[in-house]
């Protein structure tokens, strides 16, 4: 029992002050490597009892052909990240009512990918993706409609307009 003075309370208790002058309640117990005698914090019990780190490090060898698992990444078992998540969606996400997946490192919205692969090259920045039936989740090349932004500015102005002439505002 190192650097701590051990008292008995008058009703039995074991306890030692800390530097504050606090009491420090414990249990004296046997080290687990060399059975020596030492004390664990009350509460803390669930921990293995060490008179000395130099017993500790004994207790639980720090080489590869003593204790398997050293040296290597221990697995955890709390890790729900990707598709070990119960709600994952297959790396879809959302972006503004857009689908996009992950390509390259980067998220990329899913109706653009389709109208690549069906015109069979990359879209230029200025090119926009239009919805004809308006459902940003509908992204069936049948759905899509490549064009420049006044085009795209100006289709949705007639569908504007002709939305009011429908609902007669």
């Amino acid at each position: 029992m190192k650097n701590h003075e051990l008292h008995i309370s008058d009703r039995g208790s074991t306890f030692y002050y800390r530097p504050n002058g606090d009491r420090t309640y414990v249990n004296v117990v046997r080290c687990a490597f060399c059975g020596g005698q030492t004390h664990q914090d009350k509460g803390k019990g669930h921990h293995k009892p060490f008179c000395s780190f130099e017993c500790r490090s004994r207790y639980f060898p720090r080489t590869e052909d003593k204790n398997p698992m050293w040296g290597k990444k221990h697995p955890n078992p709390y890790d729900r990240r990707g598709d070990k998540n119960p709600n994952w969606n297959g790396g879809v996400q959302n972006q503004g009512g857009y689908k996009a997946i992950t390509k390259g490192g980067q998220y990329q919205r899913i109706h653009r990918l389709n109208a690549e692969k069906a015109m069979g090259r990359k879209l230029t920045s200025k090119e926009i993706v239009h919805h004809i039936n308006l459902d940003k989740q509908d992204n069936r090349n049948s759905n899509l409609l490549v064009c420049d932004a006044s085009y795209h500015f100006w289709l949705h102005g007639q569908l504007a307009k002709a939305w009011v002439k429908h609902a007669g505002l």
